[in-house]
């Protein structure tokens, strides 16, 4: 038996680019916030949590009822327009309007996807096709923040933000 479910491995990969964006976002955040004199900017975290917690149960409805496909494209959407206001806002307003977008990109995306892997798996394979998928939200973290740490000495913040949609979309 293999330790990698390999038929989990495309939606691995679009739930570590959503994982990336998570992982510039914790690194780099408050960072942001300091250098741009944005108080609060923690507010952030705690709208996104508190939304994206609100969300997950409706997500599996929602692609119960429309479909994998109908959703993701707008969770990449949304994730996108999360990082480019986190990339260019000067407010607090602005990294919240952020939060509201993450809350539907981060939170519809991952459980989703997820509950994709678990149906295509099948019973038997389901502890290694979640260990796989995990692996991905895992790896996604760690990239987001070790790119983003080396990207604002070259680019700047608003660089660093903007390889979360780069990651998206590639």
């Amino acid at each position: 038996h293999s330790f990698l479910h390999v038929p989990s491995l495309p939606l691995t990969v679009t739930a570590l680019t959503f994982s990336t964006c998570a992982g510039l976002t914790a690194a780099l955040l408050v960072l942001l916030g300091t250098e741009r004199a944005i108080v609060g900017i923690t507010a952030f975290f705690l709208l996104s949590s508190l939304g994206i917690a609100a969300v997950r149960p409706f997500a599996g409805k929602l692609v119960d009822h429309r479909g994998l496909n109908a959703l993701i494209p707008a969770t990449f959407a949304s994730e996108a327009a999360c990082m480019g206001l986190i990339a260019f806002a000067g407010s607090l307003p602005l990294i919240l309007l952020a939060g509201v977008f993450r809350i539907f990109g981060q939170g519809v995306a991952q459980s989703s996807l997820q509950g994709q892997v678990m149906k295509d798996a099948g019973p038997e394979q389901r502890g290694v096709a979640s260990s796989t998928f995990f692996m991905g939200i895992d790896i996604g973290q760690g990239l987001g923040a070790i790119a983003g740490g080396a990207l604002i000495d070259a680019v700047g913040f608003e660089g660093a933000f903007l390889f979360g949609p780069v990651a998206l979309i590639a």
